[in-house]
Parts: structure tokens; C-alpha cells; sequence
């Protein structure tokens, strides 16, 4: 009798070493047809139980709420109402992992969960990189401030055909664009990590994307909130709104200590661009709209 007590003492205490602790981070990849969106879970304890927030790092969405997580008898179960979405996962101790279903407005994907393994060490940005993105951020400045310095008021709105943007239209969408970019990499981006495997960009990979945002052949639509709405009256009240947005863009990129190169985002086609690029191509944006700003002037009827 003393001995089957023992057995099954060495039972239950097996089968709460298989369990894991659920304290710590996560992570999995949803493959929905061609597209890989890998998820991130943080879960904490506390006196009142169990707490989580997913991260989607492919889509940048960070601290996403999980209003409910439950983990018992091996089954993880997560409820996110505000995501239309859900999570249950059994416990495969072989695997070490949560094998279940993650379910969002009606469309069911196989999500496995392993624990993450703790960030690497950080690589802040060379002295070389952060040189030249400095130069590249003072250059594209300095060519904004030349370009709508001594503008009238009739040159300052002109337009060279109706829907066609005027330099004061082109210059207050750059401080709306400067504001929104920085914002993101700085608060999101800069803390996605690049997916597994993929190589870091260099110089030559820098070029192909400043080369991009500078073709103005591929044409953009701004995003409603980077819409101009007529808000500066004077080439002197952007150049005041832009100083300091590109101010605030310098102090990040001379101070941060963020690994830029070794985070980022793909886009639809899987092309990875870490958040040092993305700093580039708010750059080579200035650069864009200023170059539109130049044809606005070379346009026939443009004030004199």
C-alpha cells in the first residue's frame, strides 16, 4: 500500500515537471497562404492569476490586449474579443510546445507556441551608418529650408492643375510624414526583430531603397492622416513645424541605442527593411516632395 502512495506521488510530481511554467514569452508563426505573421505572446503572474499581451511583429503591432488567459490540465486557452480572435493550444511535452488553433473572424490557422529564447545582445549602429544617415538627414533639411525660403504668397499655393499638390501642400505633408515615420520606427519598429535567418542589410541594399523612394515615376497616395489640410499660412510656419520634427528625427538617430539593423519589417512580398532604412527613406522622402516642390516652380504660370 506504501509503496503504491509512492508510485503515485512520483506520478503527479512527473506530470508537474512536464507542465511548463507559462511565466515569459512565447512565440509561433501563423502561415496564411504565402504571408508568415509571426506572433509573439508575453505572459506574466501575479497574485490574481495569469496576465497577457500578444505582439504581431510582422504587422508591428505591439502590446495587443489578451483580456483572457487560461492555462489548465495542459491546455492554454487565450480570448482577445477586441481582435475577434482566439487560442487554444494543448501542451506537447515530446515537443515542448502548445499544438492548437488560432481562430480570427471565422477563419481557423494550425499556431504551434514555443517558448522564445532571450534576445541576443543588442548591436547599436556603427559609427559609419550613423554618419551617414546624420548627413543624409542634414542634407535632405538644408535642400527643404533652400526650397521654399523667399516664396510669396501666390507662389507659396499655386497649383499647377487642380488635384496637383502646391509647395505649400508638399511641404506641410513632409512635417505630417516626418512626425508619423519617426513615431512608428522609434516606438515599434526599431522593437521588432528581424525574421530568423535573414541576412542584415549593408550599404549597397541602402542605396536600392533611397533609389526607390526618390523615383517619382512610381506614384504614392499619403496616408489620410499625412494629408496636407492647409494648417500653415506662410513658408515660415512649416519651416518652423519642420525644424522641429527633423530635430526630434536627429536627436533619435544621433542618440539611440536600439538595434536598427537587426529590426525592421517585411512587406507583402517578403522584402525585409530594418528600421535604419526606414529612417533613410523618411530622408529620401524630404528629398521627393521637394524635388515635386522644384517642378511646381518650373510649371507654366507659376508666379514670378
Amino acid at each position: 500500500m506504501k509503496s503504491r502512495s509512492i508510485l503515485c506521488l512520483l506520478a503527479v510530481a512527473g506530470l508537474a515537471l512536464a507542465q511548463p511554467d507559462m511565466a515569459g514569452d512565447w512565440k509561433g508563426t501563423l502561415q496564411i497562404g504565402a504571408v508568415s505573421l509571426r506572433l509573439v505572446v508575453h505572459v506574466s503572474r501575479s497574485a490574481d492569476g495569469l496576465h497577457a499581451t500578444l505582439d504581431s511583429l510582422d504587422q508591428a503591432a505591439l502590446g495587443l490586449p489578451v483580456e483572457s488567459i487560461q492555462y489548465s490540465a495542459g491546455v492554454l486557452r487565450l480570448e482577445m474579443p477586441k481582435l475577434k480572435a482566439s487560442y487554444e493550444g494543448e501542451w506537447d511535452a515530446a515537443a515542448s510546445a502548445f499544438r492548437g488553433q488560432f481562430k480570427q473572424m471565422g477563419q481557423t490557422t494550425p499556431l504551434a507556441l514555443v517558448r522564445a529564447e532571450p534576445a541576443g545582445k543588442a548591436q547599436p549602429l556603427s559609427a559609419a551608418d550613423r554618419d551617414f544617415l546624420l548627413a543624409h538627414l542634414q542634407r535632405t533639411a538644408d535642400r527643404y529650408r533652400a526650397e521654399i525660403a523667399n516664396l510669396n504668397a501666390a507662389q507659396w499655393t499655386f497649383r499647377e492643375a487642380p488635384g496637383k499638390w502646391s509647395i505649400a501642400e508638399c511641404a506641410e505633408h513632409l512635417v505630417l510624414a516626418e512626425r508619423d515615420l519617426l513615431r512608428v520606427v522609434a516606438q515599434q519598429i526599431s522593437k521588432v526583430p528581424m525574421p530568423d535567418g535573414q541576412a542584415r542589410n549593408g550599404r549597397a541594399e541602402d542605396e536600392k531603397v533611397i533609389a526607390a523612394m526618390l523615383d517619382r515615376s512610381q506614384k504614392a497616395t499619403a496616408a489620410e492622416s499625412e494629408r496636407p489640410k492647409g494648417v500653415f499660412g506662410s513658408p515660415a510656419e512649416a519651416a518652423r513645424a519642420f525644424e522641429a520634427a527633423r530635430a526630434a528625427t536627429l536627436d533619435y538617430a544621433r542618440s539611440t541605442q536600439e538595434d536598427l539593423r537587426g529590426h525592421g519589417m517585411r512587406d507583402q512580398k517578403g522584402a525585409f527593411t530594418d528600421a535604419y532604412q526606414l529612417l533613410l527613406t523618411l530622408s529620401a522622402h524630404t528629398a521627393r516632395h521637394v524635388a515635386q516642390m522644384e517642378e511646381v516652380k518650373a510649371a507654366g504660370g507659376y508666379p514670378k
